[in-house]
């Protein structure tokens, strides 16, 4: 680090301190540019059948869209089961965590009774 000890100095070190960042930013969208892949928006292609019977009966489905239908299903079990799991223990968490306030609870109630509340005559 350079410290400038008066305004001549930094006068003499103005034209030097020249900093920028443009050409390295230009380089990473150039390498961004060429290695750009095109969203996939061909879902008319991907999801419709490949005929149509002219009868309307339905269309058998293709290999992979079986593929993708049956892993879109178990893909969705997985996941209800998952969150029905999460759930079930957020619920026992919250038993666990009353049933221990309610112990809380009573321990304290024991523990401070009002002392000499009782009368001779009671």
């Amino acid at each position: 680090m350079i410290i400038l000890r008066n305004i001549n100095t930094l006068n003499n070190w103005r034209g030097c301190v020249n900093f920028s960042t443009l050409r390295a930013l230009q380089a990473q969208h150039e390498w961004i540019v060429s290695r750009w892949v095109p969203p996939k928006r061909n879902d008319i292609l991907i999801n419709l059948p490949d005929y149509t019977f002219l009868d309307q009966r339905p269309s058998p489905y293709g290999t992979r869209q079986r593929r993708r239908i049956e892993q879109q299903k178990m893909y969705t079990a997985k996941i209800v089961k998952l969150t029905s799991e999460v759930d079930l223990a957020m619920t026992l968490y919250k038993q666990r965590e009353a049933a221990k306030q309610a112990s809380i609870d009573e321990r304290i109630s024991k523990k401070l009774t009002e002392k000499g509340s009782k009368t001779v005559g009671d």
